[in-house]
Order: C-alpha cells, then sequence, then structure tokens
C-alpha cells in the first residue's frame, strides 16, 4: 500500500492500496519534489 504521512503529527492520513490490489509489491515509493536532484546525494 501507498501512505500518506501528515509530517508535522507524523500520523497516516490515508492509503491506497492498488499495486497490492494488482499483485506488486513494491519496496519503497517515495514522492519527491521537482527540484530534487537524484544525482546530487
Amino acid at each position: 500500500s501507498i501512505s500518506v504521512v501528515d509530517l508535522a503529527t507524523r500520523e497516516v492520513i490515508d492509503s491506497w492500496d492498488t499495486l497490492k490490489d494488482n499483485g506488486f509489491n513494491p519496496n519503497c515509493i517515495v514522492l519527491l519534489a521537482e527540484w530534487n536532484d537524484p544525482m546530487g546525494h
């Protein structure tokens, strides 16, 4: 499932099970800001 976490309270406020319901088992999906540079860590 994909969980939406409120960073201020650190509580899960919503979740989606679309991938899991379709047989996928993703390890980790992280949504990053547009300005994020994946090569700049």
